[in-house]
This record gives C-alpha cells, structure tokens and sequence, in this order.
C-alpha cells in the first residue's frame, strides 16, 4: 500500500467532518449574524421610502461579507458530509485471527461523520479442508446495504474492509458500490484511500504509474497502458471440465509466493514484471506520482490493479470455459473488493450479450456463472499453508472443489508439548 496522499481540498473537509460542532456552530454564529445586518438594510431602506443611500456601508458590507462566509461554510460542511461522511468498517476473520487495524480504526474513526462496525467471525476448524462461510459473507452484504439504506441522504460513505480475500472478492460482487463511495485501507503508518475514476468501470485514458501486465504461462496478453479493444481468446480448449487456471496477482510489495496445492494446466499472473520470471513490489496508490518511487517501488494506482485483478480472471473464465480458475492473489483488502465488484458490474462490449469476457457471442459456462467455476483458496497462517474457502453461495462445496482441482488437504500443524 501507498503513502497518504490527500488534496488541500481534501485535508480541510477531512478537519470539518472531525470538528464538525465547531463548523456547525460558526453556521449558526454567521447565519444569526448576517440576519441581523440584513434586518438593519431592509429598515434602513423602508424608513427612507426605499432609499439605499441611506444605509450605512459598513452593514452592507459586513452584510456582504457573512452573505459570502454563509455560502462557503455550507459548500465546506457539503463537502465534508460527502467526503467523510459514514465509515463502514466491515471485518471478518477467524477467532484466533487479532484485528490488527483496531488502533489504526481508533485514530483514523474521529474524521468521520459516523461509523458503523460490521464485524463477524468465523471457526478456522470447521471443516478439515477448509471453511464454508458463504453464509456470512451474504449476510455482511445485507447488513451494509441495509445500513446505507437507513444512512442520512446526504452522507458519504467510506468502505474500510478487513476480510479474508477470497471474502473479499465474493463480498465486492454483491455490493451495491453507491457512485462516489470511498475505499479505505489501514495499515500502519499509511492510509490507502481511494474511489473511482470518471472513466471506471474502465481503464482511464491516460493511466499513471507503472504498467500492470497479464501474463500467461511467461506470454504478456494485455497491458494497463496499451488495453482499449477486448482481446477474445479463440485459443481457448473447447468445454474440457478438468482444466484448472491458476491466477496469481503481485500487487503488494511483498512478491514471496508459494504456489497452491493443486493441479494447473496454465498459469496467468497479474504485476508489475521486473527481470524475466520475476515480479517488482508495487505499492497500490490513489494517485500515483510516478511509475516507481525513490526505493524503485512500483506505483499502480487502485483503479488500475482492480481493474487488471478483474480482467485476468474474467480472461482465465473464458479460456478455462467449463473447468476451474484458482484464485491465488496477493492484493490490498480494498482492491479486492473492487475486483470482485467489477468481476459482476465491469465493462462489456455488449450490455445484454457479453457476460463480461469480452466476446458478445460469448455461451461458455465460466463466463455466465463465474462463481460455479472460481476456486478460492486462502492462506492459512496458523498452518502456513493454502486453505480452500467457500466465500459464495454459487460454489459447490469444498469436497466438490477440493476434487475438480486434485487439492491436496494440508496436514494440521504439530501440537505443541
């Protein structure tokens, strides 16, 4: 993830929303003010038969002047409502698993208008090969539309998600993203806050920062600064149930990968590529300065790897046509919601024919039901191994998908003496 990296504009409705009694008074103060200059003219003006010579200048210039100050303090707390309105903290880890951004929340929570927590957990243990907890993750949908449902109409709202990815993902593609909603990040020290782009749900015209690539098995198939036309993959096998995609994204800067225990048939790989084989670390940004920074990170902007995230998978969908794609990903929380959003709302050729790989004559099953052929492991840290999680109501179970992909169950780790 990326330094803070907030606007002038942007610094002062983040100070109203945190002092916003202050703003709220001062409203009154000037507004009670300004009347009362007001009522002075109007008196003036009828006790002189409509006279305005008569008025003193100093009222209506101080009239003037509160006039103005009215206006801007309304603008500056609209503002304030729309960019730091509600945040929505929206947790879900394992029991054992510690909430690392608790402290981050606490200190970041008082420049918000409000805050609503919607955190649940679930049992690491509950299955021996994995977790189901497609249960949950569709509850947490409802919850939050509920919540902004029920939120002021004219609040903001911010998104801070701290969930497994595979939750991510399948939270993201039941989301109803509002226009203007913001995605927040914590981590320590730094604050990846973000929202999307004029052009979203497609690639900005003109992208910053560095090139993000899709790969597949060592072949660059698109690229974040070259991608306008759909590519269609007419290479791809045709309805061969037991091909399995491995999809891996390097979209952090910590580029250590170890690959899932189970069968592949191809490779895709999302990143920024360095020497042939490897990939550079990358920090997400919401706006990059550059394409790396002075350590010779690269910077990607949010928009651009969510976008690319969506894409690589919609492109192993189409080419996996009715097999399996393995979701192994190493994103920012907030990016994979994004991606998972776009996985269902993204960009098509055509709105009523493509299903969102790009061909609008596309009838392959990956295509039209994704999450009947996604895959989604997780890494486990207690066992340091890939789990398989069930995040969507649409997968078949883990022993159905444990046996499309030849998964290999991970040994529980030694108890200790």
């Amino acid at each position: 993830m990326g330094p803070r990296s907030h606007s002038r504009g942007d610094s002062i409705a983040r100070w109203l929303a945190k002092h916003r009694g202050l703003w709220g008074l001062l409203i009154v103060v000037v507004a009670t003010l300004t009347t009362a200059l007001v009522g002075l003219i109007v008196e003036d003006v009828v006790s002189a038969n409509g006279d305005v010579s008569h008025c003193s200048a100093g009222v209506i210039l101080g009239s003037a002047i509160g006039l103005v100050l009215l206006v801007l303090l309304v603008l500056a707390r609209t503002k304030a409502t729309d960019d730091y309105g509600t945040l929505y903290y929206v947790r879900l880890l394992a029991r054992d698993m510690a909430d690392w951004r608790q402290t981050d929340l606490a200190a970041d929570e008082r420049g918000y208008l409000d805050v609503r927590i919607i955190t649940r957990s679930f049992n690491p243990n509950e299955r021996a090969g994995g977790i189901d907890i497609s249960d949950v993750v569709t509850e947490q949908v409802r919850t939050i539309q509920a919540e902004m449902n029920s939120d002021r109409v004219d609040s903001g709202f911010t998104v801070a998600p701290n969930m497994l990815l595979p939750a991510g993902i399948a939270f993201g593609s039941g989301f109803y993203w509002w226009t203007g909603t913001y995605m927040v990040e914590f981590a320590t020290g730094v604050q990846l806050r973000w929202r999307q782009s004029k052009e979203w749900p497609a690639l900005p015209a003109s992208p910053r920062g560095a090139e993000v690539q899709i790969i597949r098995d060592g072949e660059a198939i698109e690229s974040s600064h070259t991608s306008g036309a759909f590519p269609v993959d007419e290479d791809a096998a045709n309805s061969d149930p037991t091909r399995v995609m491995l999809l891996k994204a390097f979209l952090t800067d910590n580029v250590m990968f170890s690959d899932p225990p189970c069968r592949v048939s191809e490779t895709f790989a999302v990143g920024v590529p360095d020497e042939p084989g490897d990939w550079r670390r990358v920090n997400v940004v919401d706006q990059p300065g550059g394409a790396v920074d002075s350590s010779g990170v690269a910077q990607v902007a949010a928009v651009t790897a969510s976008i690319m995230t969506a894409r690589m998978i919609r492109l192993a969908l189409h080419r996996a046509d009715t097999g399996q794609v393995v979701l192994a990903l190493k994103v920012p929380k907030t990016v994979a919601v994004a991606a998972g959003w776009l996985l269902i709302n993204g960009r098509r050729s055509n709105p009523v024919t493509d299903p969102g790989c790009g061909d609008p004559t596309c009838k392959r099953p990956g295509c039209w039901r994704p999450w009947e052929h996604l895959v989604t492991p997780y890494w486990d840290q207690a066992r340091r191994a890939w789990m398989l999680a069930r995040v969507h109501p649409d997968q078949p179970d883990l022993a159905t998908m444990a046996k499309r992909v030849d998964w290999t169950i991970a040994a529980a780790p030694p108890e200790e003496n």
